[in-house]
């Protein structure tokens, strides 16, 4: 189980919350069942008494009562024997939830030293610092570009995801530019001219695995898509001008996790450019588009 940093103090507050209940319901479990154990054992079951019995088993109706006695001698008033009715009914509760409270504390007592116990070891074994899941990253890392430095590029990349494979996988796109592009996966940049100057390129991956977006100058005389793939589904990135790779950060990074944003600012001369996503096999799917740079 994860508790990564993410969470920080407010989950691991959590872990310890739901450690103490668990415990206490543990606790409070098991002393039910030694006292429905022990008070079963101790009980001895008689015959009921009967009118007439010695030993004192049976009383008649107010005797050893002296307020019901007087009461039915007409020597105090209703007011008076209701309020010692109900000193005596207290007299003989009060000990009884006097000596229920005290389990109770000692159940939550126990339950809460087991539950910070529990959490500190756990913290001393480092379960709170390990890596979550890839899935859990890319869900939890929503968020949002800052504003551009310069000139704007919105960049967005996404990709068929199931689609990608099997029987129904998505035909070649003849429409775009270059010798590939199958239409599995797309980068589409807006706008697509900037004037010279810092440019800000900012990423967002609505697709559902993890892209990157690299600025790369653009040979006069060539298309984009037309760069060599080597063995690795990469393509050069000699001359690069800054690449946008880092989830929910600027730069370089590991790569921009589904739903997520990246971005980087660069200075860019005029000239043409190609935008392209290098993540081994997404060049050559069709992830690039080309980005004009005028005076």
């Amino acid at each position: 189980m994860w508790f990564g940093d993410g969470w920080g103090w407010a989950g691991r507050f959590l872990m310890t919350v739901t450690t103490v209940l668990v415990w206490a319901v543990l606790i409070a479990g098991l002393a039910a069942l030694v006292r429905h154990l022990t008070g079963a054992r101790h009980q001895r079951p008689g015959p009921p008494p009967r009118p007439g019995d010695g030993g004192g088993g049976w009383q008649a109706p107010g005797a050893g009562n002296p307020p019901a006695e007087r009461f039915a001698r007409g020597e105090i008033e209703e007011d008076e024997y209701a309020t010692s009715a109900r000193a005596a009914s207290g007299a003989t509760a009060n000990p009884r939830s006097r000596r229920g409270v005290w389990p109770a504390i000692a159940v939550f007592a126990s339950a809460l030293v087991l539950g910070l116990a529990s959490t500190g070891l756990m913290a001393a074994s480092g379960a709170f610092h390990r890596p979550p899941p890839a899935s859990w990253r890319a869900q939890g890392a929503r968020c949002g570009a800052p504003a551009a430095r310069g000139s704007a590029v919105d960049v967005t990349v996404w990709d068929a995801g199931r689609m990608m494979h099997g029987p129904n996988r998505l035909a070649p796109d003849s429409t775009r530019p270059g010798p590939r592009g199958t239409g599995m996966m797309r980068l589409v940049a807006h706008p697509t001219t900037v004037p010279a100057g810092r440019t800000t390129v900012r990423v967002f991956n609505a697709g559902t695995v993890t892209h990157e977006v690299v600025v790369l100058p653009l040979a006069p005389g060539r298309a984009v898509g037309e760069r060599a793939v080597g063995s690795d589904g990469r393509v050069s990135e000699a001359g690069s001008r800054g690449e946008a790779s880092r989830t929910c950060g600027s730069g370089a990074g590991e790569g921009i996790a589904p739903g997520a944003a990246a971005w980087t600012t660069v200075t860019l001369r005029p000239g043409r450019y190609e935008l392209v996503c290098n993540i081994p096999g997404h060049y050559a799917a069709g992830m690039y588009t080309e980005l004009d740079v005028t005076r």
